[in-house]
């Protein structure tokens, strides 16, 4: 093993497990978890994350074994915007969010 090869393109990542957005209301999301027994174990057991993206209120909410939590109010979050990813992506070594690429100067 090469010096340094365990810390090499780990600078911008976190673990991660694969989460699900689905544009629904919880009350349907959760009838249909129902149905699908191994989806359930897979949620409750936190392999998959899942989350709810309110139609109406655009709040975000996190599926949980015990029940949904917000995660963030739709009104109180504004994506970052930059022109071109190299803005984003200069001089970072953390996890860089979601942001709106705008193609001129935002």
């Amino acid at each position: 093993m090469r010096t340094g090869l365990p810390s090499q393109m780990i600078e911008v990542h976190e673990p991660a497990r694969l989460l699900i957005v689905i544009d629904q209301t919880t009350e349907t999301i959760d009838r249909a978890i129902q149905l699908i027994t191994p989806l359930k174990e897979w949620l409750d057991n936190d392999w998959v994350r899942l989350a709810a993206r309110s139609p109406d209120s655009q709040n975000l909410l996190l599926y949980r074994s015990t029940g949904w939590e917000t995660i963030f109010l739709g009104s109180e979050y504004q994506t970052p915007k930059a022109q071109n990813a190299e803005q984003i992506i200069a001089g970072r070594t953390t996890t860089i969010p979601v942001h709106q690429l705008t193609g001129h100067a935002a």
